[in-house]
């Protein structure tokens, strides 16, 4: 039989295994996914009121950096970090040439290259319900926590998936899960609430089975608090115009 120690090092392994397949599913999905995000969603446009001119400002898992349009009316130091390097091209696309330096690919041991209290604010913005087991998630607050300056402001939201159609994907796959366990079959994710979903071109073809870890708004708080963060806002908020999918919002500070 397994024992602790070896079960816990097998799940890291699994989870840096997941990371870099997270990785991989975005540089293939480049293109196409940031298409899909053209726009960065209206819901967000408050980030503006917590930084003023000047404050230096990380974009933790940028993407495309589609946030940046928010930002520059301010304007900050923008700087941005990402997994994937074809995104971080896209990124490129979209910035100013003169911020194409302010961009950095990081691996997947999550750590950032920036020295301790570097920035008045971090935006984590769909991006933790990418990063697989509690350990992976843990790192990269611990780091988060670093750049960040005393008092500085953490922005995150992941999908929720216990409202609205997303919460049948998930009783679906949970309950699915919760069978393969039943009989000793192993599962994709590290969780039994893990899920795999499709993303697919204009043209339907799926590029990738995209990893995602639910939240629920109680386990998002205590890893913020357990990580040293005091939480400011924590609140369902519509994704886009619909009032059919939600993000879990929270801002935090640093104590």
């Amino acid at each position: 039989m397994m024992t602790l120690m070896e079960f816990q090092e097998q799940s890291l392994k699994k989870a840096e295994q997941l990371l870099i397949r997270v990785k991989k599913d975005y540089d293939q999905m480049a293109a196409s996914f940031s298409k899909t995000r053209e726009e960065p969603w209206s819901e967000f446009s408050f980030l503006k009121d917590y930084f003023k001119a000047n404050d230096q400002v990380l974009d933790f898992g940028c993407g495309n950096a589609r946030f940046y349009s928010f930002l520059k009316e301010i304007p900050v130091a923008y700087y941005g970090v990402d997994l994937s390097s074809q995104m971080l091209e896209e990124a490129k696309k979209r910035l100013p040439s003169n911020l194409a330096s302010h961009l950095s690919l990081i691996e997947s041991q999550l750590k950032l290259p920036f020295e301790k209290e570097s920035f008045e604010g971090v935006l984590a913005l769909a991006v933790f319900h990418h990063i697989p087991s509690l350990n992976l998630r843990q790192q990269a607050l611990q780091e988060i926590r670093r750049v960040l300056k005393k008092n500085g402001y953490l922005i995150l939201s992941v999908w929720d998936f216990y409202h609205g159609p997303n919460r049948a994907l998930f009783l679906k796959n949970y309950c699915a899960n919760f069978i393969k366990i039943i009989f000793r079959q192993p599962i994709e994710g590290i969780e039994i609430k893990d899920l795999f979903l499709p993303f697919k071109d204009a043209q339907g073809n799926i590029l990738a089975q995209r990893f995602f870890h639910p939240f629920t708004s109680k386990e998002l708080k205590s890893l913020l608090v357990s990580a040293g963060f005091q939480i400011k806002t924590l609140k369902l908020i519509p994704r886009g115009n619909t009032q059919k999918y939600f993000n879990l919002l929270v801002v935090a500070q640093k104590r």
